[in-house]
């Protein structure tokens, strides 16, 4: 609340709600849901300030719309956001997809999608006491992906080194558990890939929709 980020307050949200989702299911997420309305009407910048930092990120959205829409395929190239507007983009969705396209954003989703995937399993598949530490580890790194997953939709960090230090924290999360249960695999599936691509498209029409209502 004191730092009136709006994506710290729907980080620290979405890593909260997953151990209620683990603990109390879906009633866990009603009640934090109600918990957390408070939360985002005292957070976050108030005032002229905020309606221009918001409009400002729209207009950010919008043009990183326009790139994917002049290169569909393989976007504008890596690094070449700003010198198409003279903002980045403020959002690692839409960054993506505008400097890489529909495949590398494809390459990028999967990346994010195996990283969650291999801890989701961890944290609700691995039975047997002898399993609960790598249960215990799984939780936690799903809750803090999931955060960052949520924070990266207001933050051009879809190639910064923090967020792709979670996926390493994951990969040596992954190789420790095979150590001890060698015929334990997490595997990327062609109906998997039929998701991402299915995701990716939804996201991307929701986000233009999104802007198209807002800045028009």
């Amino acid at each position: 609340i004191y730092s009136q980020s709006r994506g710290g307050l729907l980080e620290f949200l979405a890593t909260a709600g997953v151990y209620l989702l683990k603990r109390f299911k879906w009633t866990g997420v009603i009640v934090g849901g109600v918990l957390a309305a408070p939360m985002m009407l005292l957070g976050g910048r108030g005032g002229k300030a905020a309606e221009g930092s918001t409009l400002e990120r729209l207009e950010c959205w919008q043009a990183g719309i326009m790139m994917f829409q002049s290169s569909p395929a393989i976007g504008v190239g890596y690094g070449q956001y700003t010198q198409h507007h003279f903002l980045t983009a403020h959002n690692s969705y839409v960054l993506a997809f505008a400097e890489t396209g529909a495949i590398g954003v494809t390459l990028w989703t999967t990346a994010m999608y195996m990283t969650t995937k291999i801890v989701l399993a961890g944290a609700t598949g691995l039975e047997g006491e002898a399993a609960e530490i790598a249960r215990i580890w799984g939780l936690a790194l799903l809750s803090a992906f999931v955060g960052m997953l949520t924070g990266i939709l207001l933050l051009s960090f879809a190639y910064h080194p923090v967020l792709w230090i979670y996926c390493a924290l994951v990969g040596a999360y992954y190789v420790s558990v095979k150590r001890h249960a060698p015929d334990w695999k997490v595997e990327l599936t062609a109906r998997d890939l039929a998701y991402l691509v299915a995701i990716n498209a939804v996201l991307f029409i929701g986000i233009f929709v999104y802007v198209k209502l807002k800045v028009g």
